[in-house]
This record gives structure tokens, sequence and C-alpha cells, in this order.
């Protein structure tokens, strides 16, 4: 919910959600990533740690696995690097803790004999299923969530590209929303199904928006001032629609440079909802408080979000508990 800037990387909310709410009894990674490309959710300032654990093309498992040695073989190298560890920890202690990566062996030891790794092989789902979410990367990869989900997985981001639409926008939209509508609304559907709807938010939102217009090679561009996002269960409010874009912004009115791009002149914000709002409200019903301070590594205190949550976006039941969680 910040504005990028040089000199400080923040967490995403997965890597929030995974810090803040830890789950011994997951074997796996509790923040992951299906079918990322470049981009992809991270811990910023809490510590690569937090990154997400990417899973570039869901639905076909993981490579690597199964050592290629026998367990005593093993066992015999992790005493051996051990010893090594031990050694570098007497000569660089305060360094250490940075570099020997010994939680990360450890994890990565521990997932590799997980049984929780079949959420991410769905060969177990009916046809049918397999089929309404659809055979794309991001439809395996919403399958796969929705495993993921079932097994206790805190945090898991499931990524579309391609909505980069400069050009050829409506032709470019007939194929991404042939990906995105049938794996989105099964996902929803099967979570609900299951019971696990309401004790899940699932958030469908992307990086920004695009312009209101169209441009002359039937495009739209880049619009980071007002855009739309959909999100489901998890005590939100459903079927409702908050917030805005309509009507002719008065000459008086057009104060600052979110209004001087021609194509946003025509646009303005009815009941707007902030991105921090928006994530203050999220952290808040996972019981986390957006207001808690975290000290980043250069001793700059900072908070998850920079606003307060919007009851108005949930249920009555769902905003009764948020004082509890802001106190």
């Amino acid at each position: 919910g910040y504005r990028p800037e040089p000199t400080l990387k923040y967490p995403s909310l997965g890597a929030i959600t995974a810090r803040e709410l830890p789950d011994p009894t997951i074997e796996i990674p509790s923040h992951i990533s299906l079918a990322a490309d470049q981009f992809f959710a991270v811990g910023g300032y809490l510590g690569s740690q937090w990154d997400a654990f990417r899973v570039f093309d869901p639905g076909h498992g993981l490579a690597n696995l199964e050592a290629y040695v026998s367990d005593q073989r093993q066992a015999t190298r992790m005493q051996s690097l051990q010893r090594v560890n031990d050694a570098f920890e007497k000569q660089r202690r305060f360094s250490a803790p940075a570099t020997l990566h010994r939680d990360t062996i450890s994890d990565a030891l521990r997932m590799m004999s997980s049984d929780q790794l079949k959420a991410l092989v769905p060969d177990d789902e009916p046809a049918a299923v397999k089929a309404a979410y659809g055979d794309s990367r991001f439809g395996r990869g919403c399958l796969v969530a929705r495993r993921l989900v079932e097994t206790g997985v805190r945090a898991i981001e499931v990524t579309l590209s391609g909505f980069d639409t400069h050009t050829n926008n409506h032709e470019g939209h007939v194929s991404q929303c042939g990906m995105l509508d049938p794996a989105l609304a099964t996902l929803i559907a099967e979570l609900r199904e299951r019971d696990l709807l309401e004790s899940t938010i699932v958030l469908c939102i992307s990086e920004f928006g695009r312009t209101p217009s169209i441009n002359p090679a039937d495009g739209r561009d880049h619009w980071p001032h007002w855009f739309s996002c959909l999100i489901a269960g998890g005590g939100f409010r459903a079927g409702t629609v908050i917030g805005a874009t309509s009507g002719e912004i008065p000459q008086d009115q057009k104060k600052d440079n979110l209004n001087i791009m021609s194509a946003g002149s025509r646009i303005a914000p009815v009941d707007p909802i902030t991105i921090p709002e928006l994530y203050a409200t999220i952290l808040a019903r996972m019981g986390i408080n957006p207001r808690r301070e975290f000290v980043t590594p250069i001793g700059r205190p900072m908070r998850y979000a920079d606003a307060e949550p919007r009851v108005d976006l949930l249920t009555d039941a769902a905003a009764a508990g948020i004082d509890a969680v802001l106190s």
C-alpha cells in the first residue's frame, strides 16, 4: 500500500501473513506463488525468507525432490555441512546468521519428505473439475491454490500476465479473460462448496488500472489513479459495489497530477478506497494489526499499512471483530 521507492522494498500481503501467522503443522512453504514469471510477491524489509516460494508451472509438481544418494549418505553430508557451518560461525559470529542458510536447508529437507506436497499435483482430481478450471497455467494454478487452502497454506498467489494491452486491447482480453473468468469462478465456487470461502479471502487485483479511453492503437495505457478489484469470502460483503468513477471533474477541482492526463479529465472518483485502506482491511480480517510497527534493517519504523480498515467493506459480523484486532 506504499508508493515504490528505491531505498526500501515493502513486503507483500502474503509475506506479512506468513510471518505473522506461522503454523508448525505446515511442512511446505506457507507463502506460495503459482505461475509466477519475473514478478512475484516478496518479503521486502521482513527478509527474503518470506519471499513467495515459486511454482512456475502449476499442476506438475516440483523437480529435484528425490535425493540422489542413500539416506545414510545424505546424513553424512548433513553432518559434514554442520561441521563447516560451526567453524564458519565461530570465525564470523556477527555475519553468520545471515549467511549460513540453516533454516532454508532445514525447511527444504522437511518439505522433500512431506505428504503435503501432494497438494501441488492434482492428478487425482476428476476430469470435469480440471476442465472447469481450464488447462492453462492460471487455471491449473487456481486448482492447486484450492488444494493448498485445504492443506492449510496461509498465503497463495496465482499470477496471470498479458494485460499490458497498449494495442489490440479487445482482442487481447478475449484471450486473457478466457483463462481468468472460468478459473476464478470455479475457485470461488469450490471454496464455497467445501465451506472454505468464509475463512478464505480471495482477492483479484491488478498492478494498476488502464486508461478509461481507448487510444488510437485500439489499446489502453497505464492508469494508476483509480481502478477496480474483486474480493470474495473472508467476511467481505457479497454482491456489493463500493466506489465508482463517473461524471465530469469540475475545472476548479483539477488541482493535482491525478487529473492532468487527458484520458482522466472525464472521470472523477466517487467514494474511493485507497490501497492502504484495502490492505489494512484484509490484514485486520486475517487477525493481523495493520498498525503494527516494524523497524526495517536500516532502522526506519514502518507500519504494515498506513491506513485504517474500511468496515463498510465487511459484513456486520466481520466488522464487529475489527476493534479487537486493532487494540
